[in-house]
């Protein structure tokens, strides 16, 4: 396995750990923080910790989109620890609160709608990384 694939595999196995972060990512991996950083950046071109960020809101997104997942559920299954935090992230990263987007799964299609809001997420990536 790839270095980077690795890398990816370690945050799906852990995202949901709300202590787990870049430091713990890095020693999963065996890796130094400086080389983590140089090496998602060049597979993913963004930080360790934004790549963290998408992955554990890509999950959000799916269960958001499910209609018998609350909010709640959501944030502590994806490792938000706090709910500050997991709103602030979606507003940040989309525009739209956790509750908005419940509202906007409920009036469409939720497949076309979670493919369009994940394409969204890693386009704003650039914009997030300036």
């Amino acid at each position: 396995m790839k270095i980077h694939q690795r890398i990816l595999a370690i945050i799906k196995q852990n995202y949901g750990n709300p202590q787990f972060g870049v430091e713990m990512l890095a020693k999963l991996s065996g890796l130094s923080q400086a080389y983590l950083r140089e090496t998602v950046y060049r597979y993913y071109r963004i930080s360790p910790q934004l790549l963290i960020e998408n992955i554990r809101l890509e999950k959000a997104l799916y269960l958001i989109s499910k209609d018998n997942c609350t909010l709640y559920d959501t944030r502590q299954q994806t490792g938000f620890a706090y709910a500050k935090s997991f709103r602030r992230a979606i507003k940040r990263r989309l525009d739209m609160t956790p509750s908005e987007l419940q509202t906007l799964f409920a009036q469409s299609e939720n497949g076309c709608r979670l493919k369009e809001l994940r394409k969204t997420l890693w386009q704003n990536d650039q914009r997030n990384e300036k």
